[in-house]
């Protein structure tokens, strides 16, 4: 007997697969039946939801300038996979080959014939899997051979034991191995409000095949004036007329736009940007005070109706005048409890 009095090949179990990957920037889903799980989500709303955690933390890449990067042509024991840009770069890292597990068929020998290992793997793509031969059982009575114990290898769920050895007089048992699984490292899908962060880099070897992961809350730099820190987004005020909005760390600030006044008395609310009209000097003939939302205002007293009327009591009645805004700016921006808009 040789190599061509085979039985054949023992094919690897299929299954019905169906995911989705992300190829040009676009959630490409698909169901086939393979050996190995081809797709890095299982669901078409995972990859979505990480297709936009792409777009929102994508690099301005426009002057951006990347090495041409060929995809390799890989051997039959291996599949390629396809360079992408990490988050937060422009350039793609290079496409690989990986060896392919499903691609090392075990030769399946005749009656008095043994299946004996010719060249180990090297774990390379060309070289992904074991190398073997039917050849004739030697006459060798395995009763007067002592084989040492073997211990079975237990591996870790990101790798798969390599198929049982026979040494070459086909009585005693080699040890077998643990080797990473395929197309099992992914880049992991978050919720949105949390980003993923590497905790420890695989290195290959089983137990540390793929990158190791977490989603960790999106924390954006906050800004502090007077000792004061304010979050992301939060608006503040500097100083009676300029306001700021604190913006990834900086404090982006604006200045309040004042209407001019049809009057020839006026003053400046304390802790107010600009002037309202005063009412003229009335001779104080009622000693009585003013009711106003619940409280009694004496002669005088001046408050803030809402956020664009100030009031003042003169003899028992308030009299109440509008803040004059100015309009002079093209993007006018409202602060909370301010009456006029500020320019961005």
């Amino acid at each position: 007997w040789d190599d061509d009095q085979l039985l054949g090949f023992e094919p690897c179990n299929e299954n019905l697969v169906s995911g989705c990957n992300i190829i040009n920037g676009k959630c490409e889903c698909d169901t086939i039946r393979t050996c190995n799980n081809p797709f890095e989500f299982p669901r078409k709303d995972m990859c979505l939801s990480a297709l936009k955690r792409i777009e929102e933390e994508k690099p301005d890449c426009s002057k951006a300038r990347c090495e041409v990067q060929f995809s390799p042509r890989c051997p039959e024991d291996s599949v390629l996979i396809e360079g992408y840009a990490p988050p937060g770069e422009c350039c793609p890292l290079p496409s690989r080959c990986v060896c392919d597990p499903a691609g090392c068929l075990r030769k399946v020998c005749q009656p008095g014939y043994l299946n004996i290992l010719v060249s180990k793997a090297s774990g390379k793509p060309g070289q992904c899997c074991d190398l073997y031969e039917c050849k004739p059982v030697f006459s060798v009575d395995c009763s007067t051979v002592e084989c040492p114990s073997v211990q079975q290898a237990v591996c870790p769920l990101d790798s798969y034991e390599t198929q049982v050895r026979l040494t070459a007089d086909g009585c005693c048992t080699l040890p077998t191995r643990c080797e990473c699984l395929s197309g099992l490292c992914g880049f992991p899908v978050c919720e949105v409000g949390s980003t993923p962060r590497i905790v420890s880099r695989g290195d290959g070897t089983p137990g540390k095949c793929c990158d190791v992961f977490e989603c960790v809350n999106e924390t954006k730099p906050a800004c502090v004036f007077n000792n004061v820190e304010y979050n992301d987004g939060d608006m503040f005020r500097m100083d009676s007329c300029r306001f700021c909005r604190c913006q990834g760390g900086v404090s982006i600030c604006f200045t309040a736009q004042c209407g001019e006044l049809n009057c020839e008395r006026y003053y400046v609310p304390e802790g107010e940007c600009c002037p309202v009209c005063e009412d003229p000097v009335y001779p104080f003939n009622n000693p009585a005070g003013c009711y106003a939302n619940g409280q009694i205002r004496a002669h005088g007293d001046r408050w803030r109706e809402d956020d664009c009327t100030f009031c003042q009591c003169i003899n028992g009645e308030p009299h109440c005048v509008a803040t004059a805004c100015g309009q002079s700016c093209m993007n006018p921006v409202k602060v909370p409890g301010e009456c006029c808009p500020v320019c961005e």
